[in-house]
């Protein structure tokens, strides 16, 4: 705006000019035209309206891009057949009474299952379906619980090539069933097994209506009915023959079902068993505690073990691991004149106590020493006169040290020259 200030505001149209901000020609001050504003207002619009459907249709084409080549049609069915083999005459069971009403015309009603029926079986029926029904869940218990049941082990005219092998299954029944099994007969021919598991005298009612556990009877008459009575005796029982003319033992007797009570101490479960049983777990952790162990066991077996029986099972274990160290002691003599026969110029010394009997045919250990000759001729070849000698604590229950004196070879490395076995590191035992 150029000029001065005017007072009068009515005349600011006569003394100010309008003029374009950036060099322009002064812009004409005519009186307000509202037709030609509405129609420049309305061209506006319609030019930003454009402008926006151009942007979205552009925004549309950059952003979701098309695949024609993979567009896949809907496919035509034919619902005129879909219905053919439906049964016209069965009774609606829709949710709805208009839902028959709904249907498309030319459509026949579907046969709707009432799934009521396989879900809860009533009381009242008693006919095929509930039969059915009850197999099922008899199977699919069985295919649940295979891991854990207990397979029979025996039949009748199996056969097995010795009385051992024929006690280790008596054995492992005996244990995976929980039962106490006795034998009876147990001799070269044959071998009889009989269930000496406990049954509850719940009182057998007689003839009368009276309870037998009632009756007043003396010690006598109590001691035959023990011994007589079967009701008391389980019925379980196995016979396993083998004669002459046989070649195998096989089973000729057999009686499977159990009526007796479970129990938690079988005598067929010992430290024996339980032994080849933890072998592959001792081997991978020799340290594992007792308490760990016994509870694996039990909660495999479901029976109640001792910590005493445990740490023997675990003693053999380690026993058939590493082998016995009282029988390789024993077998130390021939050992030594082994290694003079076959390595000449060989020195050994073994140093050993007498027994506290003298008459005793043994001798307890004390040391050994060997030096095999190939190394002694190896060691003067190399012409390199150093000695290295170092002693390393043993473990085991036989307790000592091993004492070694090695040398250095053409390539700096260990050359090993003398080792013993000695009780302790002292002056007398590197002597």
């Amino acid at each position: 705006m150029i000029g001065s200030t005017c007072p009068n505001v009515d005349g600011w149209d006569d003394t100010f000019e309008w003029c374009e901000p950036f060099g322009g020609t002064p812009m004409e001050q005519d009186e307000p035209n509202s037709e030609k504003a509405g129609e420049d207002s309305q061209a506006s619009k319609d030019s930003h309206d454009s402008d926006d459907t151009e942007d979205s249709e552009y925004s549309q084409d950059s952003d979701y891009i098309v695949d024609e080549d993979n567009l896949l049609d809907d496919p035509e069915v034919d619902m005129k057949n879909f219905h053919l083999n439906i049964d016209k005459e069965v009774e609606w069971v829709g949710s709805f009474p208009d839902d028959r009403d709904e249907a498309v015309e030319g459509d026949e009603e579907l046969e709707v299952i009432n799934t009521e029926e396989f879900v809860s079986a009533s009381s009242s029926d008693e006919g095929e379906a509930s039969k059915k029904r009850k197999k099922i869940r008899d199977l699919r218990r069985a295919h649940k619980n295979e891991a854990a049941a207990v397979k029979d082990p025996f039949y009748i005219h199996q056969t097995f090539s010795t009385a051992k092998e024929v006690k280790q299954q008596i054995y492992l029944h005996s244990i995976q069933s929980r039962r106490e099994l006795d034998f009876v007969k147990n001799d070269k021919n044959r071998i009889r097994v009989v269930c000496k598991g406990t049954i509850p005298n719940l009182g057998i009612l007689e003839t009368g209506g009276t309870s037998k556990s009632n009756d007043k009877v003396g010690p006598s008459q109590k001691k035959k009915k023990v011994k007589d009575g079967s009701i008391h005796k389980c019925p379980w029982v196995l016979l396993v023959s083998k004669w002459k003319k046989d070649i195998n033992w096989t089973v000729k007797t057999y009686e499977k079902q159990h009526t007796c009570l479970q129990t938690r101490k079988i005598r067929a479960c010992n430290y024996k068993f339980l032994s080849e049983q933890i072998v592959d777990t001792v081997e991978a952790n020799p340290e594992i505690p007792l308490r760990a162990l016994r509870e694996m066991l039990e909660k495999k077996y479901q029976l109640g073990l001792s910590d005493m029986k445990v740490h023997r099972a675990k003693t053999k274990a380690l026993e058939s691991i590493r082998g016995d160290f009282a029988a390789q002691y024993s077998c130390l003599r021939d050992y030594l004149q082994e290694v003079q026969s076959r390595n000449p110029n060989t020195t050994v010394k073994l140093q050993v106590q007498s027994e506290p009997c003298y008459a005793s045919e043994t001798r307890v250990f004390e040391r050994v020493y060997i030096c095999l000759g190939p190394l002694k001729s190896g060691f003067a070849a190399g012409k390199r006169d150093l000695l290295g000698l170092d002693g390393a604590f043993m473990k085991g229950p036989y307790h000592g040290m091993i004492l070694t004196a090695v040398g250095l070879d053409g390539n700096n490395c260990t050359y090993p020259l003398a080792y013993a076995v000695v009780e302790a590191e002292n002056f007398n035992s590197w002597t």
